[in-house]
């Protein structure tokens, strides 16, 4: 027993004694050294002193600094606020040592939270690279879209605009971002967040050729900009000499203003002479104030528009002048009209490729077979295996063949109905639809969205030309997937040399839809319109095709009455001829395209009538005077994996109708022509329903209708097709100061001579709607006529 305890003690002695010396080599040894992870802190900057525009493309910058050299992949994840959809843009940066990098991104504008984005910085790259976290403690955006009107301004005194907020007090939402030269943005694109831009007594030429040219094309786009200064206009001009509306030949000291207090019915003394521009209007200028010198002129930029102003805004006694708001409120209406305040309760009704998104899921190369060949295959294996092979087996008296025949048979017919029903899906396509807005000047704006079919899963590259900024949505296979929410499937990569989008991990049969913002800068030439009304107000002339391409289906929408043209090939004519074609609820897309009974034919139609539909309908901006003709030329060319890929393109083409509204001095505006603007409302819940309708709680609203200026108007009448129920409509008298009830007989109202007692400041009606229940109407509708010297 003894014996047997030493032998336990000794083997337990011996065991310890080989645990401490296997420790000593860890005892004796230093501990290893990690290196310490990169310090790299954030700042971040989205829109312009952070406001910006709801679906709108914006400048997202974002400054890094890092404590040691690192290279890496900066990532913006976010998911977009119309489809759930979660995509990553990455771009590659440099960070040496303790130095400032900044980055530039653009991304669409919604209210960004914790949830819905995030910022990351991957060392090497973000697929196979480390993910080093920022010192932040809060490295995603959080900030709401801004309502109302966006003014951005580029002053030498950078309050010269602040005025404008007085009317914010007057039931308007207005915001005045003071910028400075590097908040402009390179890319055209990025300044879409902003309504108007503002140049008043600034050295333009400073901005450089990119920015002032990315002014331009934002112009063309359908910004809105205003040039003054005054003394200063020539530096304001500087590198936008051809955008300016006057020449410019110096200065000019005037005594009195009263062509502005007559515009606003308020006093404004001078007690000394004032300096203003001395101009010359261009051909195709129009005058808003005139004095002994143009006090405001303007003219359209392709969609876009430029307001010129002949003084300094920031100079009294006109900058502290009790009228200058509502002088610029009224000049500004003539292209770019404020917003009301309670605009902020109508939400965010989406933009024009959210509008169009289900229309890219109809492929017309992938359309259903036929239900004629179905039933054929249905029927005849039903036949053939019912009495067919039972007969041929009785014959033969090898009736158990049946066993063996009658599964084979369903093999092959089940083959057949398959083959039949996946023909053309089984390579890369692609359907895209784009509308382009003539200028008639020869270039165009161009809204494109596209859908590619992946008939196979794996990962694919899609690569657009430089500068396009995109959005894409991913609709994976029901099967084999279902939707995929993963930001890093979907990388999305904007170079000097094109935009790289990664589609990672694709499903057998999915869809990826893509949002392409690109300037477009080719020629297409335009339409040329010679368009007037005879005295019963209907149209005619001629249109002829002077673009780059063949049309079909064209047509002139004139408000509520369409006139179908037929095919027109380059450089064809048509005369207007044929009777109109009333149109209800702004549904054009059923009158070029009528319904019917071939099922094949109505599918594939879908695109064009959805398209034209949708555009109609997207706004209260979008004009219904246009031509509308279709081709189906490839506009967008983009690759997959590096190929070229089949497409179905189709193109609505639109120009805009501006048609001889006078003639030897005697004008004659149709309905529908002159668009009103909602000047406020009193309502707490109101929206458009379509572009000339709208809903609104109990409450007022006040409409603006802006005409020409110095016309003599000896007719004005007014019409509303849909006039809801439980509302009353009345006109304010500006010469009483008070509303008058509009007296309405069949549908139509006419105001009582003299017509300019309606008119604020010579050229602004105003009515007034008020509902006392929930309601839904038509906008009123206004017809003039007159005479003018000029």
């Amino acid at each position: 027993m003894l014996l047997h305890d030493n032998k336990r003690a000794s083997l337990i002695v011996l065991w310890l004694v080989i645990a401490i010396f296997a420790l000593l080599p860890g005892l004796a040894s230093p501990k290893p050294v990690y290196a310490e992870e990169p310090s790299i802190s954030i700042k971040t900057e989205i829109g312009f002193d952070g406001h910006y525009k709801m679906g709108e493309w914006t400048p997202l910058k974002i400054t890094l600094t890092s404590d040691t050299d690192i290279s890496g992949d900066i990532s913006v994840q976010m998911e977009y606020p119309y489809n759930s959809s979660q995509a990553s843009y990455v771009q590659r940066v440099d960070l040496p040592a303790g130095t400032p990098k900044e980055i530039t991104f653009g991304i669409l504008g919604h209210s960004f939270h914790k949830d819905n984005n995030s910022i990351r910085f991957y060392e090497d790259s973000v697929e196979t690279g480390k993910f080093i976290p920022f010192t932040t403690k809060t490295p995603y955006l959080s900030s709401n879209a801004s309502s109302g009107t966006l003014i951005g301004v580029l002053a030498s005194d950078p309050d010269s605009m602040n005025f404008l907020s007085m009317l914010n007090s007057k039931g308007k939402d207005v915001k005045i971002i003071p910028l400075k030269p590097e908040q402009l943005p390179e890319d055209a694109v990025l300044l879409e967040g902003l309504d108007t831009l503002v140049i008043n007594n600034y050295t333009t030429g400073n901005l450089g050729t990119t920015r002032i040219e990315a002014i331009k094309a934002w112009v063309n786009q359908g910004g809105t900009l205003v040039l003054a200064g005054g003394a200063g206009y020539a530096k304001t001009i500087q590198g936008l000499e051809d955008l300016s509306p006057v020449d410019y030949n110096g200065l000019a000291d005037v005594v009195s203003l009263k062509e502005l207090e007559k515009a606003t019915g308020k006093s404004l003394p001078l007690s000394a002479a004032f300096p203003i521009s001395a101009v010359t209007l261009k051909d195709g200028a129009r005058t808003i104030i005139h004095g002994e010198q143009p006090f405001f002129a303007s003219w359209d930029v392709s969609k876009g528009a430029v307001i010129y102003a002949a003084y300094d805004v920031s100079m009294e006694p006109l900058q502290s002048w009790s009228g200058h708001a509502e002088l610029w409120n009224k000049v500004l209406q003539q292209h770019a009209s404020i917003a009301p305040a309670s605009q902020a309760n109508m939400g965010w009704t989406g933009n024009m490729a959210q509008r169009i998104d289900h229309l890219l899921d109809y492929f017309p190369s992938l359309s259903l077979p036929p239900y004629s060949l179905l039933l054929w295959l249905l029927l005849g294996y039903a036949v053939v295996v019912a009495p067919g092979l039972y007969f041929v087996l009785k014959k033969l008296d090898r009736r158990e063949w049946a066993w063996l025949l009658i599964p084979v048979i369903a093999v092959i017919a089940s083959g057949g109905i398959y083959l039949a029903g996946t023909t053309g899906k089984s390579t890369l396509r692609t359907n895209t639809l784009s509308i382009v807005e003539l200028d008639g000047k020869g270039y165009a704006d161009r809204s494109t969205s596209t859908a590619l079919f992946i008939p196979r899963s794996g990962n694919y590259q899609v690569s657009f030309p430089a500068g396009t900024h995109v959005t894409v949505q991913r609709e994976d296979g029901l099967i084999s997937g279902g939707q995929s929410i993963a930001s890093n499937r979907q990388l999305i990569r904007k170079g000097d040399s094109g935009t790289e989008v990664g589609l990672n991990g694709m499903t057998y049969r999915s869809l990826a839809k893509f949002s392409v913002e690109q300037l477009e800068d080719r020629q297409f030439g335009q339409v040329e319109l010679d368009i007037s009304f005879d005295d019963q107000g209907m149209p005619q002339g001629k249109v002829t095709n002077a673009t780059s391409m063949d049309l079909t289906n064209t047509s002139i929408v004139l408000n509520d009455k369409l006139y179908l043209l037929g095919d027109l090939a380059k450089g064809e004519t048509a005369t207007i001829q044929s009777n109109p074609i009333p149109v209800r609820h702004n549904d054009y897309g059923d009158r070029i395209f009528p319904y019917n009974s071939n099922r094949g034919e109505n599918m594939k139609l879908e695109r064009a009538r959805g398209l034209v539909n949708s555009y109609f309908n997207q706004n209260k901006k979008t004009s219904h005077y246009a031509f509308i003709g279709w081709s189906k030329d490839q506009l967008l060319e983009y690759g997959v994996n590096g190929k070229n890929v089949a497409d179905d393109s189709l193109n609505m083409l639109v120009q805009r109708i501006d048609p001889e509204l006078q003639k030897d001095g005697q004008w004659s505006i149709p309905y529908g022509y002159i668009q009103p603007t909602i000047a406020k409302t009193t309502s707490s819940d109101w929206g458009y329903e379509s572009s000339g309708s709208v809903h609104m709680s109990a409450g007022e609203m006040e409409l603006e209708y802006i005409l020409p200026s110095e016309v003599e108007y000896s007719e004005l009448k007014m019409r509303q097709n849909n006039r809801g129920y439980n509302l009353t409509l009345a006109v304010w008298n500006a010469s009483k100061g008070e509303l008058e009830p509009l007296q309405w007989n069949q549908g139509l109202a006419e105001l009582a001579q003299p017509i300019h007692q309606y008119l604020v400041g010579g050229t602004t009606l105003r009515v007034v709607i008020t509902t006392q229940d929930w309601s839904g109407f038509d906008l009123p509708e206004i017809a003039v006529k007159g005479s003018s010297s000029r």
